[in-house]
């Protein structure tokens, strides 16, 4: 009982910002929900005491500040998932009704990764006829959020050696892709890496303390926060491997690294960072 009552309040919030304010009182709502009239009364009375309604015109309630924040919220978590599960092969029929559980009930990491993935599938459909493309124009696609992305990072000139950068080895995998106002930055933390030095063979640790990234021919320094160093997503250049609904998205852009530990135990290098989308 208790999750059906929560359930109708969802669903009652999500009317508020789908449907006329006329068209939101207590006899329109029961039909549109299909309920009784005294069951949409009290989820009524139950939202004005938790402060998202103001019934102070019983004839015209209206959401107040938090209510308009929550159920815009849950409206944009609803689409989420309705898309989400009819990508998947969930009937239209089945994936609404499924889509309200999980607007209401997923963590919010939960919600991260199938937002995530539904952004996904929407830039493959929206780049599908692209061969190449910046960073810029995905970020400016893309919903706001973060994105974990895995990467790799290769050395510039792997001839006759292993190809991995040892700078892979500092920093944390995946990285995240940040998304703001149409705006991205990569976001990397650097961790502590021990190898033997260039100079004397010892073995050394270190950790990336200076990075900086390629962007109009000319490097940049990133953006240094404690652990985390980002860059401007704008720097990067994606490559669409493959062809729709298959396609990976291949981002790349080259990066200067320094370590803790000195350039003269472990060099200045220049690699290349490289992200699968």
């Amino acid at each position: 009982m208790a999750d059906q009552t929560e359930i109708l309040k969802f669903r009652i919030l999500m009317c508020f910002v789908t449907m006329s304010e006329e068209g939101c009182n207590v006899t329109n709502l029961a039909k549109v929900i299909a309920v009784e009239k005294y069951t949409v009364s009290r989820i009524l009375t139950a939202l004005e005491r938790e402060g998202m309604l103001d019934r102070s015109s019983r004839r015209r309630p209206k959401l107040t500040g938090k209510g308009r924040t929550e159920a815009l919220k849950y409206k944009n978590r609803m689409e989420i998932a309705m898309n989400h599960l009819k990508y998947e092969g969930v009937l239209e029929s089945v994936a609404r009704k499924d889509a309200f559980y999980l607007a209401r009930y997923c963590s919010e990491e939960t919600f991260q990764a199938i937002q995530n993935g539904e952004e996904r599938h929407r830039m493959k459909y929206i780049f599908k006829d692209q061969r190449n493309f910046t960073g810029e124009q995905l970020c400016q696609q893309l919903h706001e959020g973060n994105y974990r992305l895995p990467f790799v990072i290769y050395k510039e000139d792997a001839r006759n050696q292993p190809p991995v950068s040892m700078a892979n080895e500092g920093f944390e995998h995946p990285c995240e892709l940040m998304v703001r106002k149409k705006r991205g930055v990569i976001r990397l933390k650097a961790s502590s890496v021990a190898h033997g030095s260039a100079a004397d063979g010892r073995k050394m640790h270190g950790k990336i303390e200076n990075l900086k990234y390629e962007c109009g021919g000319a490097f940049w320094d990133a953006e240094h926060i404690g652990d985390f160093l980002q860059f401007p997503a704008d720097s990067m250049h994606f490559m669409n491997l493959g062809s729709y609904p298959d396609s990976l998205y291949h981002g790349t852009v080259k990066l200067k690294m320094r370590s803790s530990a000195g350039t003269a135990h472990m060099p200045e290098s220049v690699a290349v960072f490289t992200v699968i989308f």
